[in-house]
């Protein structure tokens, strides 16, 4: 009798399936770190901006900056101009 060697359907479809399964759960981790990513530079900019609108305070008289284009002494703001408007008619 001829011993025959391989796989049986079975045991590829077994395999397939954690494979599948183990892909899934990296990727779900990995846009779930993205996301935490994301949130964590959100944050960073936000500080950053406080920090800027509490140096205008100080260095103003107590009078808070009327736009976002006033902090350009105190802060980097291209990168948030792209994300808000910014209405040239309301600065002085």
């Amino acid at each position: 009798m001829r011993k025959i060697s391989g796989f049986t359907v079975i045991e590829i479809m077994v395999t397939v399936a954690v494979i599948s399964i183990l892909v899934a759960t990296a990727t779900m981790h990995l846009l779930t770190a993205r996301e935490n990513a994301m949130h964590a530079i959100a944050q960073g900019e936000l500080k950053a901006l406080y920090g800027a609108i509490v140096m205008y305070y100080n260095n103003n008289n107590q009078r808070y900056p009327p736009s976002l284009r006033d902090l350009r002494d105190y802060i980097n703001i291209s990168k948030f101009e792209d994300r808000f408007e910014i209405n040239p008619s309301l600065n002085n």
